[in-house]
């Protein structure tokens, strides 16, 4: 009997499981529209991105900060900013230095061109040594999490998964590893979502579609998605939404060089 839960069902859409296979990034690499591009990275193999000051980092006053003493969630929000200006300017032919981000209502980041537009949609997700992209021309959502213990969060069962899920998770209680994989997939499925359509808040997400711990026909437009849930390592797991089901998905595990800085 396989680990992994082949398809998770909800109204509008589901998540299949996929198997991955990383592939490095081609020479001549492309994006071709209809498809889904998932990047992987790893922090142990960007240190030469941690030991430069980059002014590419957003939030503090002189907008740099200095890779000595930089924590760990600064190291990952380093080399999340910098897969995106190094990837979107392979698949837009244009200097990094020249990307221009931005957020909309609801802080989700998009890239935006000179002339306004938003060709691609993307998304991130970064947890311990790993940082995750996708990039799709369709509104996309990823989220990754470690394996977590369902005991420790009894009020997303009573109120942040359909009754279903927590249905089948209970049944498990005599299967913990199993248990454990089964909510983590549920958790990045539901996430990966919510990050796709951009709400504003999680909490105001699952209150919209869950309200008293029962999915929410007749208040929640059933907009389509399709998605995919998969492994990074054995012990992180994770999951990508899009608006539609993508032509292709491709898998790179890539190393982000250095790019000027401005």
């Amino acid at each position: 009997m396989t680990m992994f839960d082949t398809t998770i069902q909800m109204p509008g859409g589901a998540w299949q499981y996929c198997p991955v296979h990383w592939e490095p990034l081609p020479e001549a690499y492309a994006y071709s529209s209809g498809e889904a591009h998932v990047y992987l990275a790893v922090m142990d193999e960007h240190q030469h991105l941690f030991s430069a000051r980059s002014d590419l980092q957003r939030g503090n006053k002189d907008n740099t900060f200095p890779a000595e003493g930089m924590s760990s969630l600064g190291r990952q929000r380093c080399l999340a900013l910098a897969m995106r200006h190094f990837l979107f300017s392979l698949i837009l032919g244009m200097p990094a230095d020249t990307l221009h981000f931005d957020r909309n209502g609801a802080g989700k980041p998009h890239i935006q061109l000179p002339d306004g537009s938003t060709p691609f949609h993307f998304n991130q997700s970064h947890v311990d040594k790993y940082v995750l992209l996708v990039v799709s021309d369709a509104p996309c959502g990823i989220d990754m999490e470690i394996l977590r213990d369902p005991r420790r969060y009894s009020n997303v069962l009573r109120h942040g998964f359909p009754p279903d899920w927590s249905a089948r998770l209970m049944n498990l209680t005599g299967a913990p590893e199993r248990q454990q994989r089964l909510f983590t997939e549920y958790w990045t499925a539901l996430e990966s979502l919510y990050k796709k359509e951009g709400s504003p808040s999680l909490r105001s997400f699952l209150r919209a579609r869950m309200p008293q711990g029962g999915m929410a026909e007749s208040r929640v437009p059933r907009e389509e998605f399709w998605g995919c849930h998969f492994n990074v390592d054995g012990k992180h797991v994770a999951c990508i939404t899009l608006s539609r089901a993508a032509q292709a998905l491709r898998w790179f595990k890539i190393r982000v060089p250095a790019f000027p800085v401005q």
